[in-house]
């Protein structure tokens, strides 16, 4: 093994994995691929740099030629650029080629699997001036994916180099690439299907590497000179023709200077260090390089005018430092703001407020998110204090709750139809209330986007909600069954994209659509309703001509009284139409599940596009699509729900090559089928994981997800037979955040002394930050608190909690004032205003602060 390390490694290529734990780093001296672990994997888990063999190692000492990597999110691969290899055709001409490989890095195992090798269909005369980087990107409009191939030379052409001089300067290029695979022979090749020219001011002597990365709604792309020793930053959009994509710029495009050397980072051009601040939240940004130097300092304080604070998951300690010492110099500076009331920073806006900080004076803020805000009165006097900021664009109001104030929505709501530029409004609450959008009496201008999801509206609502925002192009909201709806007046609006989840009648949907006579984009999730493709079609082309995207999920039910089979497949005949294949490419699939007698129905457009799937035990299903991986691939979909509970695992005749490679939140019944596998190429942006523990739990299944989910945060347990076997006999690196109280966790009993030190003393409760949980005794809070170190936030119901339950209005709270007479007066202690059985406390740990027994 040793004799097949080279002397020397050639860095040529690298690219962060999505998770920000591993950079893969390729050389052009060696197939091994470099695997570095960054900051953010030295903190969070067991983690050693290693160089992976390629699958036939006898390469391992052979010159490459590797020249670029790029990420395909799609699959989860890999495609790795070869420079030049010899022609097929003559000896003196060259190509290049792409491998496709898979890189499986975890706890037990690490290798790298080659799924394809392909040839890029170019030729040309000279080895030492090929493709000298690739890049990964999505046309989202034509529903394709193509290779970026960056030219390392000017004036790059299909026949020849050689006469065109290096020196002609001005005349860098892309190649745009599209795979081509023929069946018959199972062979592939990579075709030019347009070129892109860089701008003809760029001069550069030559091109090194290239790079795209998207931010917010622009992609930027990055070609660095390796000559120059420069940087051209440029924006990338798509267009409808060859070659699919063009070159832009902005404010924040251009040319800039890398350092040739560098000693102490002092080198680095001003310009540059401000750039790349830009991609740091505050938070870190202040934690890094604050305090290094004078430098470094002026460039944070003066310079630098676009801090984005996140507050989320932030330790009350440091929390504290940033308000008293940072904060009250930069509020001007600042951009985004996040503020939070979660179950990781309880009653962090009341601390925030206590600094004396009003956000008018945060002048250039343009986007202000506020998370779990429990009291309304606080949330109107945030929300009136941006009435004069003259940037603020983007507002989200998230998981708070609504107590039913009438007067104090109004208010609320007609403050912020009263923000003068505001462009997007998002606002998912836990409402029972659904006077929101009657309650509004101004009318804004600048509204373009509303997404209220969880607010459920009548088409009378909307009507209401049209009148005082005539700006409004895009809306996501819930419409329920209303009898008024059926007869109400049409009144048309200006929307053009349209996100619905709809549980009511076929006529209310047929008005709905009338006031949206320019709809363009319309994604329709249904309950209960059962429309084939022919009465969808005489829909679309009557009220909604300008259609062009139409996603669908449709659920229903089978008639009980007729062959599931038949209907199954008569439903799926009226979408085979040229409306549906040719007209529009919108394909379908339709999925068959039982519930006990009944046969349930989901229907859907392909590719997926939602973000939620529910994987039940499915009996049969249909598509109309080709069968392509571009079909099989649900990358969209970030909460995946596997509800199989029959352990079957021999039955594979129903399972379709359908994969979910992007996964961040997973619920979850133990033990699970085999089958679920095939389901998940990986886990490796897995975040969060909710467990049913059933009967025949054994740790071995659930130590199995732990072992691939790298960046696994947070454990929430559903159900537990035995708590103890749960938590010793597993471990997980990763995991800061652990749940044991849920609504409907009612069986999860609370701990007892025992008990808690198990947890306290176990892998995952010394690494844990954040905890909820049920004790018998307020002592056991204590004592958790001096064991769990690295605790920064817990949530517990406690016993022998006195609290009155029928008196919420009750000053006298005699477990909150014992814990604020045991515990340090840093700690932030108070009782959930909604959840009242819960204690929140935000603790706040410098070295060691006395907890009184």
């Amino acid at each position: 093994m040793e004799s097949n390390i080279p002397d020397i490694f050639e860095a040529s290529g690298v690219v962060l994995r999505p998770d920000n734990l591993f950079m893969y780093i390729i050389f052009d001296n060696t197939f091994q691929i470099g695997v570095f672990c960054t900051w953010l994997a030295i903190q969070t888990i067991n983690c050693t740099n290693k160089l992976l063999d390629w699958p036939d190692n006898t390469f391992n000492k052979l010159n490459s030629e590797f020249e670029g990597i790029a990420y395909n999110s799609l699959t989860d691969t890999y495609f790795i650029a070869q420079e030049t290899i010899p022609s097929n055709v003559s000896p003196d001409e060259y190509n290049s080629n792409i491998f496709e490989v898979q890189i499986i890095i975890n706890v037990t195992f690490s290798s790298i699997n080659l799924i394809q090798s392909c040839r890029i269909n170019w030729t040309f005369d000279s080895t030492s001036k090929g493709f000298e980087g690739i890049e990964f990107i999505i046309h989202h409009k034509r529903n394709k994916n193509y290779l970026l191939a960056l030219c390392e030379a000017n004036k790059f052409t299909l026949q020849s180099m050689s006469e065109y001089p290096v020196t002609s300067l001005g005349n860098g290029t892309l190649v745009v690439l599209e795979k081509h695979e023929t069946t018959y022979n199972n062979s592939c090749q990579w075709e030019s299907v347009g070129i892109i020219n860089l701008p003809s001011d760029l001069k550069f002597r030559d091109y090194s590497a290239l790079s795209a990365y998207r931010q917010k709604t622009s992609t930027y792309i990055a070609v660095t000179s390796q000559e120059n020793s420069q940087i051209w930053i440029g924006i990338i959009e798509e267009i409808d023709q060859s070659p699919y994509f063009r070159i832009t710029s902005s404010d924040k495009t251009g040319v800039y200077n890398l350092p040739r050397t560098i000693v102490n980072g002092k080198s680095l051009a001003n310009e540059l260090l401000l750039y790349l601040f830009e991609f740091l939240d505050g938070i870190h940004l202040l934690r890094t390089f604050h305090g290094l130097n004078s430098r470094f300092n002026h460039l944070l304080f003066i310079h630098f005018r676009a801090y984005r604070f996140d507050f989320r998951s932030i330790s009350k300690y440091e929390f504290d430092i940033i308000c008293r010492n940072y904060l009250p110099s930069i509020t001007d500076q600042i951009i985004s703001l996040t503020i939070s009331d979660d179950d990781e920073t309880p009653n962090l806006s009341e601390i925030f407020l206590s600094y004396n900080f009003t956000l008018d004076k945060f002048t250039h803020l343009q986007s202000l998110s506020l998370y779990s805000i429990q009291s309304f009165d606080q949330l109107n006097q945030l929300i009136f204090q941006c009435r004069q900021l003259p940037y603020l664009t983007h507002l989200y109001m998230i998981d708070g709750y609504n107590d039913d104030k009438k007067n104090d929505i109004q208010f609320l709501i007609n403050n912020i139809w009263s923000l003068a530029k505001l462009n997007y409004f998002y606002l998912n609450y836990n409402s029972s209330s659904k006077i929101w959008l009657n309650k509004i009496s101004i009318i804004s201008l600048s509204i373009q986007k509303i997404s209220i999801e969880y607010i459920t509206c009548t088409l009378r609502d909307l009507s209401h909600l049209f009148k005082h925002t005539p700006s409004l192009q895009y809306l996501n909201t819930t419409i329920h069954f209303n009898f008024e709806d059926e007869q109400i007046p049409i009144i048309t609006s200006s929307i053009t994209s349209l996100k619905l989840t709809f549980e009511s009648s076929v006529p209310v949907m047929i008005n709905l659509f009338q006031m949206m006579p320019n709809l363009y984009s319309l994604t329709l999730k249904t309950m209960d309703i059962y429309l084939n493709g022919n009465k969808w079609k005489k829909i679309l082309m009557k009220y909604l001509t300008k259609l062009k995207k139409f996603r669908l999920r449709m659920y229903f039910e089978f008639s009980h009284h007729k062959n599931v089979d038949e209907q199954l497949n008569k439903l799926i005949d009226t979408y085979k139409n040229s409306f549906w294949i040719e007209k529009h490419q919108w394909f379908i699939q339709c999925d068959c599940i039982p519930f006990g007698t009944y046969h349930h129905g989901i229907l859907y457009t392909l590719p997926y596009t939602f973000d939620t799937f529910v994987c039940y035990d499915i009996t049969k299903s249909k598509y109309t699509c080709p069968n392509e991986k571009i079909y099989w691939s649900y990358n969209r979909v970030k909460c995946f729900q596997y509800m199989k509970y029959k352990m079957n695992t021999n039955d594979n005749s129903n399972l379709l090559p359908i994969q979910f490679p992007n996964i961040q939140h997973l619920k979850i019944g133990i033990p699970f089928d085999d089958n679920f596998w095939s389901y998940i190429p990986s886990l490796h942006r897995l975040t969060t994981l909710e467990v049913i523990l059933g009967e025949n739990y054994t740790h071995y299944q659930l130590q199995n997800l732990f072992n691939i989910s790298p960046c696994l945060y947070s454990l929430r347990f559903f159900f537990s037979i035995d708590l103890n076997i749960s938590l010793e006999q597993v471990i997980s690196p990763s995991i800061r955040r652990l749940n044991f109280i849920t609504k409907c966790s009612s069986n999860i009993t609370h701990l007892n002394t025992i008990e808690c030190n198990a947890l306290a003393h176990s892998q995952l409760g010394h690494q844990c930050e954040v905890l909820l949980i049920k004790v018998e005794n307020r002592a056991n809070i204590l004592n958790i608190i001096k064991t769990m170190n690295n605790l920064r936030s817990l949530i517990f119901q406690c016993k022998d909690d006195k609290w009155n339950n029928k008196d919420i209005s009750s000053i006298n709270d005699e477990l909150v004032e014992w814990l604020r007479m045991c515990l340090p007066s840093t700690y932030s202690i108070t009782r959930d205003k909604n959840e009242v059985l819960n204690i929140r406390i935000w603790i706040s740990k410098n070295e060691k602060n006395t907890i009184l027994s």
